[in-house]
């Protein structure tokens, strides 16, 4: 039997960028204390938690590293 599964570029990946984008914001608070009343560890854990149920529920493709 054939494979017809679609794969896609690691680049093409959204789940990939939010999870980049969530090390971004980490990486900002620690060295912007100040932002902790807008942008603290709980909210951007919630956040990032329901984007990332969000965008694994409309995930098709797998990741090909080739």
């Amino acid at each position: 039997m054939m494979d017809l599964e679609t794969k896609k570029h690691p680049l093409t990946s959204k789940t990939i960028w939010v999870n980049l984008l969530m090390a971004v914001f980490g990486f900002v608070l620690a060295f912007k204390p100040e932002l902790n009343t807008i942008l603290n560890e709980s909210n951007i854990l919630i956040i990032m938690s329901v984007v990332n149920i969000i965008l694994r529920a409309i995930t098709k493709d797998k990741i090909a590293i080739e």
